[in-house]
C-alpha cells in the first residue's frame, strides 16, 4: 500500500498503489477478439482508477476546499460509480454498445471531478508526498466527443473503432495525471 499523501488540504491514503497503462492494441476495423480484450480491459481500468480518486477525496460528493498550487478553489464532487456493464465478447451487438457508451461516460465524468479538483488543466500545482512537496502541471485533457456506439461496429475515427481507441487513450491520459499528482505511483 502506498505512503498517505496530502491532497485537496487533507491526508488521503492511497488506496491503488499500481494501475498500468492499457497496452492492448487498438480497435481493428471489424469488431472480434481483440477489441472484445481491449473493451473489457478498459474497464478493469475504470474500476481501478475509481477507488483511487475516493481515496484522494476527488470523488464522493460535498464540497471540498483545496490550495493545490497556492490558488484556494471550493468544489463540488459527484461520485462515479464502478463500470457495472456485462463485459462483451467477439461479436458486437448491443451489450458492446452498451458497455463503450457508459465507460464514455464514466472517463468524462472522471475527467470533469479532475478538472474540478484542478489535478488537470492550469497552472503548476504541488502535493505532498511522503512529506516532500511535489510540482506537477498537467495540462487539460479533453472530453471524448466522438458520438455515442449504436448496435452496429462501424471502423474509423468517428465511429465505434474510433469510440473504443479513444477510451484507451483518455484512460492512459487520466493514469499519467494521476501519477504525477501523487494520486497513485
Amino acid at each position: 500500500m502506498a505512503e498517505p499523501i496530502w491532497f485537496a488540504g487533507r491526508k488521503a491514503q492511497v488506496r491503488q498503489s499500481d494501475i498500468t497503462a492499457e497496452a492492448n492494441t487498438d480497435a481493428g476495423v471489424t469488431w472480434g477478439a481483440s477489441e472484445s480484450t481491449l473493451a473489457n480491459s478498459e474497464k478493469v481500468k475504470i474500476n481501478a482508477i475509481l477507488p483511487a480518486l475516493r481515496a484522494a477525496g476527488v470523488l464522493n460528493g460535498g464540497i471540498k476546499f483545496t490550495s493545490i498550487g497556492g490558488m484556494k478553489a471550493s468544489f463540488w464532487n459527484t461520485n462515479i460509480t464502478n463500470e457495472a456493464t456485462a463485459d462483451s465478447d467477439a461479436s458486437y451487438g448491443t451489450p458492446e454498445r452498451d458497455l463503450l457508451n457508459s465507460m464514455k461516460t464514466k472517463v468524462n465524468g472522471i475527467l470533469a471531478a479532475m478538472r474540478k479538483s484542478r489535478i488537470i488543466g492550469g497552472r503548476p500545482r504541488y502535493v505532498y508526498v511522503n512529506g516532500l512537496r511535489k510540482q506537477w502541471m498537467q495540462a487539460d485533457i479533453a472530453d471524448i466527443s466522438i458520438a455515442d456506439a449504436d448496435a452496429t461496429y462501424t471502423s474509423g475515427g468517428s465511429a465505434e473503432q474510433g469510440l473504443t481507441t479513444a477510451i484507451k487513450t483518455k484512460i492512459n491520459a487520466i493514469l499519467t495525471a494521476l501519477d504525477a499528482a501523487g494520486i497513485t505511483v
